[in-house]
């Protein structure tokens, strides 16, 4: 991670060519880290490519991009959360999309997101979600003139 050097031998490098196995490997398979005294490492085949996010970003119309909330929840204490954060919210911009950060419960959380760039929050911090009836007693619908 974070080098220009491999850390591992082609060898024992193993690609994930698919959303399916990268989407198993998320929901709970166990990739072993040590396999024989010996390192492996995983590699994303073609990253940003077939039906990845990225794609999306060039081929459909596009507005807004959201940062989900396990990401902002976890940039305090990660800093692989807070580098996907920054990421996506410069990335977006220099798209000329709207970024929203979802899942805000805390000033500090809005305050790195303000710092990093982020237009648009969202999360308890803000409002705590509204039945349709308190929704339309807030912003009672007019009709169209």
């Amino acid at each position: 991670r974070g080098t220009t050097q491999p850390q591992t031998p082609p060898s024992r490098c193993r690609e994930v060519a698919s959303l399916q196995r990268v989407a198993a490997v998320g929901a709970g398979c166990v990739v072993p880290r040590p396999l024989s005294g010996h390192v492996v490492s995983i590699a994303l085949y073609d990253f940003g490519t077939g039906y990845g996010i990225l794609t999306f970003l060039r081929t459909l119309p596009v507005d807004v991009v959201k940062i989900d909330r396990a990401f902002a929840a976890g940039m305090a204490e990660s800093p692989s959360d807070f580098a996907i954060v920054e990421s996506v919210i410069k990335l977006g911009t220099a798209l000329g999309l709207d970024v929203v950060a979802e899942g805000i419960e805390t000033q500090e959380q809005a305050t790195v997101l303000k710092d990093l760039g982020c237009g648009h929050a969202q999360g308890f911090l803000f409002a705590r979600p509204l039945t349709r009836e308190a929704l339309l007693a807030d912003y009672p619908v007019t009709a169209a003139r």
